[in-house]
């Protein structure tokens, strides 16, 4: 709060100093673009002078160093997966569960993402950019994170679209397998905003483990109350394609998915110091939601499941059985506040040595909710491998 208003008393000052007339030479208006450089140069630098005292008063010294060196340019290894599971209750959908138990289940499950990015961190503030997909259809990855003595601020940013699919169908005691694709591709948005904050900030650092913007000389752990709001985009049928009719069918005709979640919780974090430059951190938080909101759109066409059942029986595929299918009607259910249990884990291991340090670290989340007569869930981790120099 004091930088914020120290920057909007300094920016005050400039504006009422570069709004004041100028007197009428050459001279001074040659002038103008160096004193405006100059105005920017002043800024940075009280901007800079205010973090490097701010970082070195945070902590104690006898447990966590911070580097000389402010900077911090990271090569980035990334592989990611984002993974959902619809399990559908269809003896219930079709108002046949006194004649026949079906379940039928499906998992949404691309490839493993695979890219390459950079890191660029100044202090506690960073950002991460992946441009360089190593498998194809991983979609885009933007990541932008805050420290500080006992608080952290992250959120991380997914699009792709993925065919990968695997169903399952359960009828009585008979189970079917499928591993395959969609006939059309299945557009997802994720986002997640977390946060945390440490009641042991002063010995125990996140950023020595996760960021590298201080070092963890001796170990030591701490409790931390934590946040998260976390937003998701499942679209089975963009711009109400057909195509994927049969999958939308099998869950409860519903063909996109908004989901919000926030949450709280209370975990733990420890980093175990095993030898010079060394630190492995483990960090586990149990977290309820305090906050839940679905929006299912759904699609109603002019054929039904019973329609594809019939049409599978007599003629022994699927193939032409859309020729003549469209979305005759499409409405929306939103549901709002029940209750959740999820999870954040974390672990990393760094080494440290001279002005570089070597780092693999991974996250693992998982949330769920319910629409009409399907239960949703998802998973979402990533593992990254870390070579960075500070400058």
């Amino acid at each position: 709060m004091r930088l914020f208003l120290l920057t909007l008393l300094i920016a005050c000052s400039l504006t009422a100093s570069a709004q004041e007339e100028p007197l009428s030479t050459s001279a001074q208006e040659d002038s103008l673009p160096a004193q405006e450089e100059n105005k920017w140069v002043k800024l940075w630098n009280l901007f800079r002078t205010h973090q490097d005292s701010k970082t070195h008063s945070k902590y104690d010294p006898d447990y966590i160093e911070v580097p000389n060196n402010p900077w911090r340019v990271v090569l980035r290894s990334s592989s990611q997966e984002f993974s959902l599971s619809m399990e559908s209750e269809m003896d219930e959908y079709l108002n046949i569960s006194s004649k026949v138990d079906f379940n039928f289940s499906t998992r949404i499950n691309p490839p493993v993402a695979q890219s390459l990015g950079f890191f660029v961190g100044y202090r506690g503030l960073g950002v991460s950019y992946s441009p360089i997909k190593l498998r194809k259809k991983t979609g885009t990855y933007w990541s932008f994170g805050t420290t500080g003595g006992r608080f952290g601020l992250n959120c991380r940013i997914r699009t792709f679209s993925t065919n990968d699919i695997r169903i399952e169908a359960n009828v009585d005691d008979q189970k079917v397998e499928d591993n395959g694709s969609s006939d059309a591709p299945i557009a997802v948005t994720t986002i997640f905003l977390d946060g945390y904050y440490l009641f042991n900030g002063r010995r125990y650092s996140q950023a020595a483990a996760y960021n590298q913007s201080v070092i963890q000389r001796r170990s030591c752990g701490s409790f931390m109350l934590g946040g998260m709001i976390y937003g998701s985009y499942i679209d089975l049928a963009e711009n109400e394609d057909i195509r994927n009719a049969a999958l939308i069918m099998h869950t409860g005709n519903a063909g996109r998915m908004v989901f919000t979640q926030m949450n709280l919780g209370l975990g733990y974090g420890y980093n175990w110091v095993p030898g010079r430059g060394w630190l492995i951190n483990a960090m586990l938080m149990p977290s309820v939601s305090l906050y839940s909101k679905s929006t299912t759109t759904y699609y109603k066409y002019n054929k039904n499941i019973i329609d594809l059942y019939t049409y599978v029986n007599n003629t022994g595929s699927e193939e032409g059985w859309i020729d003549d299918l469209q979305v005759v009607e499409t409405n929306k259910e939103t549901k709002r506040g029940r209750f959740f249990l999820n999870g954040d884990t974390r672990l990393s291991v760094t080494y440290n040595w001279d002005r570089y340090f070597l780092s693999a670290f991974g996250q693992f989340n998982s949330f769920g909710y319910k629409h009409s007569y399907t239960n949703v869930q998802m998973y979402d981790w990533y593992v990254k491998i870390a070579l960075g120099v500070r400058l």
